[in-house]
């Protein structure tokens, strides 16, 4: 239940509201201010928001370094900075300026979470040895199959390649941080033509990988893969 929750969306920016009315309730109560709990929580909400998408990245999303969460929010504080300023002269300055750039900033937060969140994946690498890389190859059909052979290799459809996707690593039933969460697109040359993988790296060293092998050995059936331009993918 608590897994569920942490991966949702929804959990963390239902809290970060939540967390932004409460002091906002907090705030009004001790200053007696005669704005609504709602106006006084919303900049806290902001707030929130920004903390709690550091916290799922850094929980969740592994697919993205944090480095550019920070970098994200900080685009954000710039645009609506500017956004904030047109809305506040738009509407005859009737609504204060700083006002005008906290409803931006969290209408920008809201999205951008919504956008950036990735789907969680498992990922079965039981049959892997622990030498060698993982390879999900991008495959025609738009589907991914997780549980991964002895040579490393997987498959991934055209959404989760394009899309993205939170990577969850599983070695006999049990969590495991054995591979990179940042997959390295590659292209792999065989004499079918050149195919598309996403390619995570074991941390225990690589092992040599040819596709063309695998494709001789029929492990990887040459017309069910990708080859050549990725615009045939889409």
């Amino acid at each position: 239940m608590l897994r569920e929750l942490l991966n949702s969306k929804m959990f963390w920016l239902f809290l970060a509201t939540i967390l932004g009315l409460l002091s906002g309730s907090i705030v009004k109560r001790i200053t007696e201010s005669r704005q609504s709990k709602t106006s006084l929580g919303m900049p806290f909400i902001g707030i929130y928001l920004s903390i709690m998408m550091l916290f799922f990245v850094k929980l969740n999303v592994k697919y993205f370094d944090i480095k550019f969460t920070l970098i994200g929010i900080v685009l954000m504080l710039i645009l609506s900075l500017i956004l904030g300023y047109m809305t506040y002269l738009s509407n005859n300055k009737k609504l204060s300026y700083f006002k005008n750039f906290i409803f931006v900033y969290v209408g920008l937060s809201f999205v951008i979470f919504y956008v950036f969140y990735k789907n969680e994946i498992l990922i079965d690498t039981t049959q892997c040895p622990e030498t060698q890389d993982i390879y999900l190859v991008l495959k025609k059909e738009d589907a991914g199959y997780f549980e991964i052979n002895k040579q490393g290799i997987g498959y991934v459809g055209s959404t989760l390649f394009y899309n993205g996707f939170r990577p969850n690593f599983e070695y006999r039933g049990m969590t495991t941080n054995f591979y990179s969460h940042t997959p390295e697109a590659v292209e792999l040359k065989t004499s079918y033509g050149v195919a598309h993988a996403l390619k995570f790296k074991g941390k225990k060293g690589k092992f040599f990988f040819s596709l063309d092998d695998q494709i001789y050995y029929g492990v990887v059936k040459a017309d069910e893969i990708i080859m050549g331009d990725l615009k045939d993918a889409k």
